[in-house]
């Protein structure tokens, strides 16, 4: 009875969860080797070769192993650090300092070149894998807005603080269709209301419910990718603009802040709902950071 009992426990050891920490310990190194590439110092066109070499190679271990081992988890967790790896490349590549009278060019240079890149790591990965496309949908679609964000700076005046405040209401309009998206990506149609009593008796044949909980499910895996996606733009965009001491943008920030946390009270999945909760919550504590080393020594509250 303790033996059965243990092993039903939630938080018990099972092979399914030594897999998962494996793949877990496996893209902690891979990031790891990102940031150590990512270090300044040496050759920027010598650390994008290598942080090219090293994307291939991801992408030749991520179809290996989905295809060759058949095991489709790891290969898609190899193939989701290809994108980082060739956006690296893609950074380092243009060259430039972001100091000086065109700082804001040159970080619209780079970050074309490094969305492109991202975006082109998913495509390939997901061309490789065959499998979790709403994983890699979530790296494209943050990969469009990091190019939206590149053509702002490259075309305008506009500082990155600006720019981010656009991209966080494109992200908030992108999250009030995420359901419908995922409704139609999955394959599932609303059929039009009846206009007349006629039109009451069409289309009434039960779906199979085999069909149905399998689309549903494809519908839940679509939401989760794309609010995912909202909420890393998200976090971007709170911590560009929570950095700033602007009434206006202080106020950008906290509303920002509130939608996401007010919008992730829909969302039944806790994947989805942390995936806006954890950006708002950021920002609110972001701007307590800033703005607590600031404030006059009789107005602190320690």
């Amino acid at each position: 009875g303790i033996a059965t009992t243990m092993r039903d426990h939630p938080f018990g050891w099972t092979p399914k969860v030594s897999r998962r920490v494996l793949l877990g310990i496996v893209v902690a190194v891979l990031i790891g080797g990102v940031l150590v590439i990512a270090w300044p110092g040496g050759s920027s066109l010598s650390r994008s070769v290598f942080a090219t070499a090293a994307g291939l190679l991801l992408l030749a271990g991520a179809g290996a192993a989905s295809r060759a081992v058949g095991d489709a988890g790891a290969g898609a967790a190899l193939g989701f650090m290809v994108g980082p790896y060739l956006a690296l490349a893609g950074w380092l590549l243009p060259g430039g300092e972001l100091s000086g009278p065109h700082a804001y060019e040159t970080l619209g240079a780079r970050l074309l070149a490094a969305s492109a890149a991202l975006a082109g790591g998913a495509v390939l990965a997901l061309a490789v894998v065959a499998a979790f496309a709403a994983l890699f949908l979530s790296v494209a679609v943050v990969s469009l807005f990091a190019a939206v964000a590149a053509v702002l700076l490259l075309t305008t005046d506009l500082a990155p603080v600006h720019a981010a405040g656009i991209l966080a209401v494109l992200a908030v309009i992108l999250g009030a269709f995420v359901p419908s998206l995922a409704f139609r990506m999955s394959g599932m149609r609303m059929p039009p209301l009846p206009t007349n009593a006629q039109q009451l008796q069409e289309g009434i044949e039960p779906h199979p419910a085999a069909a149905v909980s399998a689309r549903a499910v494809l519908a839940d895996g679509w939401m989760t990718s794309l609010y995912g996606a909202v909420g890393v733009v998200g976090a971007a965009c709170v911590v560009v603009l929570a950095r700033e001491r602007e009434l206006a943008e202080i106020i950008m920030t906290v509303a920002l802040c509130l939608l996401l946390v007010l919008h992730a009270r829909g969302l039944g999945n806790i994947w989805q709902r942390m995936s806006l909760v954890v950006p708002g919550v950021l920002g609110l504590l972001l701007l307590v950071l800033v703005a607590a080393p600031a404030a006059s020594p009789g107005n602190r509250l320690v």
